[in-house]
């Protein structure tokens, strides 16, 4: 499958040091002050963190008109 368009790339961030600047914080502050709006927004860190990288493909990918599966894939 040559033209098979692999699904991680797209979604998860490739910066390993990215996911400790984000789970470090917010388990801490989970860890000393629990609170559901705390929970809603790590929940919304998280979201926003994850969002960023296939909106990041898309916009890019969307430039070259060539790479249709991986646009739509990010979308």
């Amino acid at each position: 499958m040559p033209d098979a368009v692999r699904l991680r790339p797209i979604v998860l961030p490739a910066e390993h040091g990215s996911w400790a600047f984000l789970f470090e914080p917010l388990v801490i502050a989970l860890a000393c002050a629990p609170s559901s709006a705390g929970v809603l927004l790590a929940a919304s860190a998280t979201s926003a963190f994850l969002l960023r990288n296939p909106l990041r493909v898309m916009l890019r990918m969307r430039a070259r008109r060539g790479a249709a599966a991986r646009v739509e894939l990010a979308r």
